[in-house]
């Protein structure tokens, strides 16, 4: 939570997932300009459990391991997260800022689009 609001989800796999799959099911899905997707790898051999908070949502990363997820799928880190994850036993995938914050604006465009409205997306990466 961020005050009132809840800005992440998290979700069980119908199938658990190696944690190499992961990765690359990200890098194929979102649009990361081309940068690979970093990974802490210190959560277990099978992920189940997937947190997901966008952009850097790092910081959210005790509250994903009190959920009890295996996994934190965010966009950016920070230097401290690599220790916090080691220490916690959790994966962390960290797939861009951008990558992260725009697959949900072009999925509401594709709807938007299909109830007859017109849309325009703005692109412009940051590399981040």
């Amino acid at each position: 939570e961020l005050g009132p609001e809840h800005i992440g989800q998290r979700g069980t796999a119908a199938d658990p997932y190696a944690p190499d799959e992961l990765r690359e099911r990200l890098e194929t899905n979102l649009d990361t300009g081309g940068q690979p997707v970093q990974h802490l790898a210190f959560g277990p051999d099978e992920i189940e459990s997937v947190a997901i908070v966008t952009g850097s949502g790092v910081d959210w990363l005790d509250e994903a391991v009190d959920a009890g997820a295996d996994a934190l799928v965010t966009g950016e880190g920070k230097g401290k997260a690599y220790h916090e994850a080691q220490e916690a036993g959790i994966h962390v995938f960290l797939a861009g800022h951008y990558a992260t914050e725009t697959f949900g604006v072009r999925s509401l465009q594709q709807s938007l689009d299909e109830w007859g409205l017109e849309t325009t997306f703005l692109e412009a990466p940051t590399g981040l």
